[in-house]
């Protein structure tokens, strides 16, 4: 079962094979710029929820350090 709220991506196998990257904070497949990540196979959706996660731990990484530094900046 997903975690919804939970930032970040996972892989699922679908029904017929293929596999989909599902965002947990919404707990659907993601979307990236429109770009809607399913029927993929097993490698590229392990390294799509891999690059992704990295990203978001980036992401999440510099919103945090910015707080900190006092520059009310996103």
């Amino acid at each position: 079962m997903l975690n919804t709220g939970d930032p970040g991506y996972s892989s699922k196998r679908e029904d017929d094979g293929s596999w989909s990257i599902i965002d947990r904070e919404t707990g659907t497949v993601a979307d990236i710029g429109g770009c809607v990540l399913r029927r993929l196979d097993a490698g590229m959706a392990a390294g799509l929820v891999e690059d992704l996660n990295k990203a978001h731990a980036l992401r999440r990484g510099q919103h945090i350090a910015v707080h900190k530094d006092g520059h009310g900046r996103d």
